[in-house]
């Protein structure tokens, strides 16, 4: 097998890399290669819009899926809404390479490629069966029904966690007084969905190796949802005792695999990490935290200063998507050592430049330079130091921080190489400084900006709210006024 490709949606590279030592497989495959966290989609992107990107190198506007949404169906992306974009596994089939496709998400419905795809859509909610695409089981196209007979066993939906009514109280109770929380909200909240994990891996770990032992093919691509479901409820432990043992199982479930098939090449990704929803407020005051965000009638403030709210499910949620994701690549023909610099849209580029394929037009996405002895095909995609000439950015806080954290990602996703400044309020400045994107905050002085003062800056950018979508956007000031500044034209 010339290429093994692990994805585990949510996969936090801060917890996966501080903790190698715990993960023998996974520290393995650093050693023999490169690894490193990404910028990904986060703030208003969800992991569909992560993963087709993934899948396509074309960002969430191009290919239209944003929220989990296609466009302005108000339905889940499908494969067909994305077919013609591309995707990897139709290009490598073009050049001979068969690919098995297990469980990808929005893959559904499953068609028939040079390989095999097998799809079924996870689902969540309370109203899942209402979803026709919704399987946690394999799902086959017709052409490919006959190779259900190398799947063996079987996999139930994944345990919901608990509600607090389950614990025989009720939300209103628990927002008018947080102290209840502490009896029911315990650090093993989501143990069952961490029992499951280990059972599902364990499923799909035994039928691919059957699979690819009677079917073979050149790449074998696994996707699970578990890990992000389970970490979305497991955040108020700080000691991250569960979902460290929730990576023990990735782990495993890669050197399950990896002991029996002999793939050439490994990547183990995710598309996003997963933090907890205290995470965005170090060192803020609690009055501060509620306001930013408007939590404070709906959400719960733990005595160690955690914070849960209440999820669609109506389970105690303590976790968001956060913006890095996790990329491991491992092989004799890369080399050794760290990444740096990577976005969503360089994992498509680099994955065909693996194969000697050309990258298609219209890709913003770079080929990483992590190849050993190897003749590139795209060296106008190569991301060298070069291409790297970093902007610097000035960002003015003009609207109210839950929307402006989403001004702060456009702002980073338009601009490739930058370093970013945020003119705001003082009494924000931890919140901002907890962001990844931000590189250093500027307070504004008596609520007054002196322009003269952010002449240096390449750029700066404001906000202002579009009437016709309701949403706020950002808007780049003309350049051209610093000179007239600088003249003292104004």
């Amino acid at each position: 097998m010339k290429l093994m490709i692990f994805g585990i949606d949510a996969l936090t590279p801060k917890l996966v890399f501080e903790n190698l030592e715990l993960f023998p497989n996974i520290k393995k495959l650093c050693e023999n290669g490169m690894y490193g966290d990404y910028d990904a989609y986060a703030y208003g992107y969800g992991s569909s819009d992560n993963w087709i990107s993934l899948y396509t190198g074309l960002t969430p506007k191009q290919h239209g899926v944003i929220g989990n949404t296609y466009k302005d169906t108000g339905r889940p992306a499908r494969r067909e809404d994305y077919e013609g974009e591309k995707p990897f596994w139709n290009l490598l089939n073009t050049e001979g390479i068969k690919v098995g496709m297990w469980k990808g998400l929005n893959t559904s419905p499953p068609k028939k490629i040079n390989g095999y795809m097998i799809s079924g859509e996870p689902n969540f909610e309370l109203d899942w069966k209402n979803d026709p695409l919704a399987n946690i089981k394999p799902v086959f196209c017709n052409e490919d029904k006959e190779l259900k007979k190398f799947i063996t066993g079987d996999i139930d939906r994944p345990p919901m966690p608990k509600t607090p009514e389950d614990f025989g109280v009720t939300w209103e109770a628990l927002l008018k007084d947080n102290s209840i929380a502490k009896m029911v909200l315990k650090k093993d909240y989501f143990h069952e969905g961490v029992e499951y994990f280990e059972k599902e891996l364990t499923f799909y770990g035994e039928n691919i190796i059957n699979m690819q032992k009677n079917n073979p093919v050149d790449v074998i691509f696994f996707y699970t949802s578990i890990y992000d479901f389970i970490a979305h409820f497991q955040q108020h432990d700080t000691s991250k005792e569960e979902l460290l043992t929730a990576i023990e199982i990735v782990d495993n479930f890669i050197g399950m695999i990896l002991s029996e098939l002999v793939a050439e090449n490994v990547i183990l990704l995710s598309d996003h990490g997963i933090e907890a929803l205290a995470d965005n407020f170090h060192n803020t005051p609690i009055n501060i935290q509620k306001e930013a965000f408007g939590w404070s009638d709906k959400s719960i403030w733990l005595e160690d200063s955690q914070i849960v709210t209440k999820a669609r499910n109506l389970a105690f949620l303590s976790g968001i998507h956060s913006l890095k994701g996790t990329f491991i690549i491992s092989g004799d023909k890369i080399q050794r050592g760290k990444i740096e610099n990577m976005r969503t849209v360089d994992f498509y580029p680099t994955i065909l430049e693996l194969f000697d394929i050309k990258v298609p037009e219209n890709r913003e996405g770079f080929v990483l330079d992590i190849f050993k002895n190897k003749v590139i095909i795209n060296k106008d995609k190569l991301l060298n130091q070069e291409k790297i000439k970093p902007k610097n950015i000035a960002i003015i806080q003009d609207i109210e921080v839950s929307e402006f954290n989403r001004i702060i990602n456009e702002v980073f996703l338009s601009n490739r190489f930058c370093n970013i400044t945020i003119v705001g309020e003082e009494k924000y400045k931890n919140i901002f400084n907890a962001n990844l994107r931000v590189n250093k905050f500027r307070p504004l002085e008596n609520m007054r900006i002196d322009f003269r003062e952010l002449s240096s800056y390449d750029s700066i950018y404001i906000s202002y709210r579009n009437n016709k979508t309701k949403q706020f956007e950002c808007l780049e000031i003309y350049n051209k006024i610093w000179e007239k500044i600088n003249e003292k034209k104004f």
